[in-house]
C-alpha cells in the first residue's frame, strides 16, 4: 500500500465543543468585566454577603489594640501562616476556558484537539503521494514508516517559549540520557516521548523514533511476553469486532486505556503536572457513546479512504446523551486496511489489542501533518499525540472520558472528551468503571521522572549550579515558567531566565514572590506590624456560596470569602451546621483558589484574588434530612479551625426528598416481580434498603426483600440535587407459594432504614393498591375410554393457587344432580395459556392433559345425560375439599357413546 495513504487510512480527528459564557457569582448589584476570551464574567459585591463575626472567642479590638501589639501578633503569624503554591484556578473559571471554545480543529486523524487559534470548520484535503511500499506485517509496517515525509522545520518547532538549553554541554547530555532511561522504564510499554533537545525524552517535535533503535513491535512488550493474558488473548474467539459483547468491549478498552495512561502520566509528570487526572475515565456510557458512532459509521458506510469524518453521525451520537460538542479519533487497522465493509469480522483478543496498540502507537509517534500528504491538519503533525497524551491541546493536561469501538469497515473510533462538555442538562453517566486488567505498575518508576527531569533542567538551562537542588518546569499556554529551589528558598524564573518578583499568576494560581529577592514567600514575612493594624481596622468580611449542591453521595459548596482579619488568621475552614439540631455536622479545610472576579470588587480587601474554594461534605451516615442546615465560611488562627475566628453564615438549606415509583408489579410463574426506584435524602443514615409486600386487606406484612440499589441514570436527570440520586433502582421478586393473596388489596413500601432487619427508623414510600384476582379456564376435549371411564383435557389459572396447590378434576352429572367421579391429577406445560395469562400464577404450568377418571356409573346407563367438568385448586390432598378454587366447564351431552361440547 502506498504508505502516505496508509497513513491517510490509519487516523483522522476532530473535535468541535458547544457552549459558551459563565456567570462567576451573583450579585444584586452587578460589575462586569471582560476575560481574554470576551466572555463577560459576573461578579458580586456585598449585596448578598452576610457578615459575622460574633464567633469570634476574642474581638480584634481587644485583640489588636496598638501597632506595638499587632508586631508581637506578627511574629507569631510569621512562624504559622503559609500560602499555597498549588492553588488552583477556580472551577467555574477552568469551564469558561474550555467552554467559551466554539472552533472546529483542521484535523482528520483520531484524537480530539480543539485548536484555540483556528476558527475553520472544515476539513482539510486528504493528499496521496505515488511512493508505494509493501506492508508484509508489524516489522514491515513499522520499517514504512521511517521514510515518512515531514513538514518543513517551522511547522514542526517548538511553539512553547522555552530557555535556550546548553545541550553542548557533557552535564546536559548526560543529564539527558538519564531521563531518557527513566522515561523509557516509567513508559514500560515503550510508550514513550520526545522533547527538544538531541536525545529521546519527553515531548514533540516531529521525531523519528523508529530510527532510535527501539522496537515497536507489539509482541515485544514486557506486557505481552510476561502476561499470561497474552496466551487467553490468542485462543478467545471474537465472534464479530464490530459487535463486540460487553465484556470483550470492556477488556479492549482498558487495554487501550491503560497503554495511553503510561503515556499520559509520564507526560505530565515531565511537565511538572502534579494533577493525577491523567488517567482516562471509562463509564458506561462513554462506552455506549463510541459504541453508537461506530454503528453510525457502519449504517453511513464511512470509509476513511474519504478523508472525512461523518459529523452528522458524531452530533447525532454525543447530542443523544446531551452533550454539548463532539471529539473523535478514527483509523483503519490492520484488521481490514482497505477500510472497506466486510463480512468476515471474526478475530481473536490478541489481533484486536495488536490492531489497537498498533493505531496508538502510530497516532502518538508518526503523525503527518497535511502539508506532507498527511491526513493530520494541524501544522506540527502531532494532533494526535496532543489529544490523547495531554487531554486537549498542547499542554493543556485535562481529564478526558475515553471509549473505543469497531465498526464493519475494520475502523477503530475514539471518543475521547472533557467533561466541560456534560452540562447540567447532559444525560451522561459519569460513574467510572474500574480497570479489570492491568499491564503492571508503573508507578514507581514514572515517580522517579520528576527527579530525573529536574538533573537535566538543572544542567541544560541552569548549567549545572550547585546551588540548585530541584528544578520543575510549569509549561501555560505558550510560556515555560522555571521553579527553582536554591539553597533551601524557592524562586521563579520566565523563559528568559527572568527572575520574577511580587504578586505573580501562573495559570490559574497567584503567588506571593518578594519584591526584593523575589523568594516564594511561604508566609507572610513581608507583612508589616502597620499593615496588620490597618487591616484590622478596616475588619472587612464578606462571602458568597455560589452553589451548595449534592452530587452522588457527597454536598458540594462553592464560593468565596475574603477577610481582612485573615491577616492573622490564616486557616481557612468551610463547616457544615446543623441549625436544627443546633451541632456541627462536618469541617473542611481548605487552600483558597483565585477569583479574579472577587478582586475586581474588593481590590482593596486583604487576599480577596484568592478567597475562593470548592468544597466537599461527604455526606454518608449524617442524619441531616429535613433540617434547616447552613454553611459557615471560617478564618482561624487554630489549625484545627477552633480558637478566633472570623465567620460568614450561609442561609438555610433544606434538602428532604423522598420519592419512589414503581414501574411494574406483575406475576411471573410462582413470583411476583417488582421494578422501579427509590431515593431519599434520608438515605445518608439509613443504608439498608427494603421493599416490602403488605396485604392491605389483611393489614398485615406477607414477604420483604433487601436489595442493593442500583443505577437509574434516567432518575438522577430528573432528581439531580437528591443524596444518591443516580443509585435507587430495584428490581426484586417476592416467592408467592403459600401466600393468601388472591382478590386481596396489595401494596408495596419502598423503604430506607438504619436497621439491617428492615425495621428501625424507617423513611417509607407506599405504592397504590394491586388486586391479583385470576380465575379461567377451558375444557378443551373429553372423551370416552370404556363404559366407566373418560379422558379430559383442558387448563385452568388461579391466583389462589398460590395457596391451594392440589389440583382436582370433577365430573357432575347435571342430570342427576349429583357428582360421578373426582381424581387428582399432575399439571403440565402450557405456553400457549401463559401467552395470554402470564399476568397469572403459574399460568405456565395450567395444563391437565389426557387425564382418565374413574366413573362410578357405567356410562352405558346414562345416554342423553348432560354433564360438567370442574377444574379445582384446593388446599386439601385428600379429598379436594377445604378451600378451593373452581372452574365449570361449559354443559357436555353424552349421546350413542360420544360426548358433545
Amino acid at each position: 500500500m502506498n504508505k502516505v495513504l496508509q497513513k491517510v487510512l490509519l487516523g483522522m480527528t476532530l473535535t468541535a465543543i458547544f457552549g459558551g459564557g459563565a456567570t462567576l457569582a451573583k450579585a444584586d448589584d452587578v460589575n462586569t468585566s471582560s476575560d481574554s476570551s470576551g466572555v463577560n464574567n459576573v461578579l458580586a459585591n456585598d449585596s448578598n454577603s452576610t457578615q459575622s463575626t460574633q464567633a469570634s472567642k476574642t474581638s480584634l479590638a481587644d485583640q489588636i489594640s496598638s501597632t506595638s501589639q499587632a508586631a508581637q501578633v506578627l511574629t507569631k503569624l510569621q512562624a504559622a501562616t503559609s500560602t499555597s503554591e498549588s492553588s488552583s484556578a477556580s472551577y467555574l473559571n477552568a469551564e469558561t476556558s474550555s467552554t467559551n471554545q466554539t472552533t472546529t480543529r483542521n484535523v482528520e486523524e483520531p484524537s480530539s484537539n480543539t485548536d484555540s487559534s483556528s476558527s475553520s470548520s472544515s476539513v482539510a484535503e486528504v493528499a496521496t503521494s505515488s511512493v508505494t511500499a509493501s506492508v508484509g506485517n508489524d516489522t514491515a509496517s513499522q520499517a514504512s514508516q521511517t521514510g515518512k515525509v515531514l513538514a518543513d522545520g517551522n511547522a514542526n518547532a517548538d511553539t512553547v517559549k522555552k530557555a535556550p538549553r546548553n545541550n553542548n554541554t557533557q552535564a546536559a547530555k548526560q543529564a539527558a540520557s538519564t531521563l531518557a532511561t527513566t522515561m523509557k522504564g516509567a513508559s514500560q510499554n515503550n510508550l514513550t516521548f520526545y522533547n527538544d533537545v538531541d536525545e529521546a525524552v519527553v515531548g514533540f517535535n516531529g521525531n523519528n523514533i523508529y530510527n532510535r533503535g527501539y522496537n515497536y513491535s507489539y509482541d515485544n512488550l514486557d506486557a505481552v511476553k510476561y502476561n499470561g493474558d497474552t496466551r487467553n488473548d490468542k485462543a478467545q474467539v471474537i465472534n464479530d469486532y464490530a459487535n463486540l459483547t460487553d465484556s470483550e468491549l470492556k477488556e479492549v478498552n482498558f487495554f487501550a486505556a491503560q497503554l495511553l495512561n503510561t503515556a499520559r502520566q509520564s507526560v505530565w509528570a515531565v511537565n511538572g503536572q502534579d494533577s493525577n487526572t491523567w488517567q482516562l475515565m471509562i463509564t458506561k456510557d462513554s462506552l455506549g457513546l463510541a459504541v453508537k458512532v461506530a454503528q453510525g459509521y457502519t449504517r453511513d458506510r464511512h470509509s476513511i479512504s474519504t478523508g472525512t469524518h461523518d459529523t452528522a453521525v458524531l452530533k447525532q451520537a454525543y447530542s443523544s446523551y446531551g452533550l454539548h460538542g463532539y471529539s473523535e479519533d478514527y483509523g483503519s487497522t490492520l484488521l481490514n486496511y482497505a477500510a472497506t465493509m466486510t463480512t468476515n469480522r471474526k478475530t481473536t483478543m490478541y489481533d484486536l489489542k495488536r490492531a489497537v496498540f498498533q493505531t496508538l502507537t502510530l497516532m502518538l509517534y508518526d503523525d503527518m501533518p497535511a502539508t506532507s500528504g498527511g491526513s493530520n491538519a494541524g501544522a506540527d503533525g502531532n494532533g494526535h499525540a496532543y489529544s490523547l497524551a495531554y487531554g486537549w491541546d498542547q499542554y493543556s493536561f485535562g481529564a478526558n472520558y475515553f471509549g473505543l469501538a469497531f465498526d464493519q469497515m475494520g475502523q477503530v473510533h475514539i471518543v475521547n472528551f472533557r467533561p466541560s462538555m456534560i452540562w447540567s442538562d447532559t444525560r451522561f453517566d459519569t460513574n467510572q468503571l474500574v480497570y479489570t486488567k492491568t499491564l503492571g505498575n508503573t508507578s514507581a518508576l514514572t515517580k522517579n521522572v520528576p527527579t530525573a527531569y529536574s538533573n537535566y533542567l538543572k544542567a541544560s538551562v541552569f548549567n549545572n549550579d550547585s546551588s540548585i537542588s530541584y528544578v520543575k518546569e510549569k509549561v501555560v499556554g505558550n510560556t515555560a515558567y522555571y521553579f527553582v529551589t536554591r539553597n533551601g528558598q524557592q524562586y521563579i524564573y520566565d523563559s528568559n531566565l527572568t527572575k520574577l518578583k511580587g504578586q505573580v499568576k501562573i495559570g490559574g494560581t497567584l503567588y506571593n514572590l518578594s519584591n526584593s529577592t523575589g523568594i516564594v514567600l511561604k508566609n507572610n514575612s513581608e507583612i508589616t506590624a502597620t499593615e496588620v493594624a490597618q487591616r484590622l481596622a478596616s475588619n472587612q468580611n464578606v462571602a458568597y456560596f455560589d452553589s451548595v449542591s449534592i452530587d452522588g453521595t457527597n454536598m458540594i459548596v462553592s464560593g468565596w470569602h475574603a477577610a481582612d482579619a485573615s491577616i492573622i488568621r490564616p486557616y481557612s475552614y468551610i463547616i457544615l451546621f446543623d441549625k436544627t439540631m443546633n451541632r456541627e455536622l462536618r469541617r473542611v479545610a481548605y487552600t483558597a483558589n483565585y477569583r479574579g472576579d472577587v478582586a475586581r470588587v474588593y481590590p482593596a480587601l486583604y487576599r480577596s484574588a484568592n478567597s475562593g474554594f470548592r468544597v466537599v461534605f461527604n455526606l454518608q451516615g449524617l442524619n441531616y434530612a429535613g433540617h434547616q442546615l447552613q454553611l459557615v465560611a471560617r478564618y482561624s488562627d487554630d489549625v484545627a479551625g477552633n480558637g478566633n475566628t472570623t465567620d460568614v453564615w450561609s442561609s438555610d438549606y433544606t434538602f428532604n426528598t423522598n420519592a419512589a415509583y414503581f414501574d411494574s408489579v406483575k406475576i411471573e410463574g410462582t413470583n411476583l416481580l417488582v421494578r422501579g426506584w427509590h431515593i431519599a435524602d434520608a438515605a445518608a443514615n439509613r443504608k439498608y434498603a427494603y421493599i416490602i409486600l403488605f396485604d392491605k386487606s389483611a393489614n398485615r406484612e406477607l414477604r420483604r426483600i433487601a436489595y442493593n440499589p442500583t443505577n437509574r441514570s434516567d432518575v438522577a436527570r430528573v432528581y439531580h440535587n437528591v443524596y444518591n440520586g443516580a443509585n435507587g433502582g430495584f428490581d426484586v421478586s417476592f416467592d408467592l407459594r403459600g401466600l393468601d393473596f388472591a382478590g386481596h388489596q396489595l401494596q408495596i413500601v419502598a423503604r430506607y432504614t438504619d436497621d439491617v432487619a428492615g425495621n428501625g427508623n424507617a423513611m417509607d414510600v407506599w405504592s397504590g393498591d394491586y388486586t391479583f384476582n385470576s380465575n379461567a379456564g377451558y375444557l378443551d376435549s373429553v372423551k370416552k375410554v370404556n363404559d366407566k371411564t373418560i379422558n379430559v383435557s383442558g387448563w385452568h389459572v388461579a391466583d389462589a393457587a398460590s395457596r391451594q396447590k392440589y389440583t382436582w378434576i370433577i365430573v357432575l352429572d347435571k342430570t342427576l344432580g349429583r357428582e360421578i367421579a373426582r381424581t387428582k391429577y399432575v399439571q403440565s406445560t402450557r405456553n400457549d395459556v401463559y401467552t395470554y395469562y402470564s399476568g397469572s400464577y403459574n399460568a405456565r404450568q395450567s395444563g391437565f392433559s389426557n387425564v382418565n377418571v374413574q366413573l362410578s356409573t357405567n356410562l352405558s346407563g346414562l345416554n342423553n345425560h348432560v354433564f360438567q367438568v370442574v377444574a379445582r385448586y384446593s388446599d386439601n390432598s385428600y379429598s379436594g375439599e377445604g378451600h378451593y378454587t373452581d372452574f365449570y366447564s361449559k354443559d357436555i351431552r353424552f349421546r350413542n357413546g360420544m360426548f358433545y361440547l
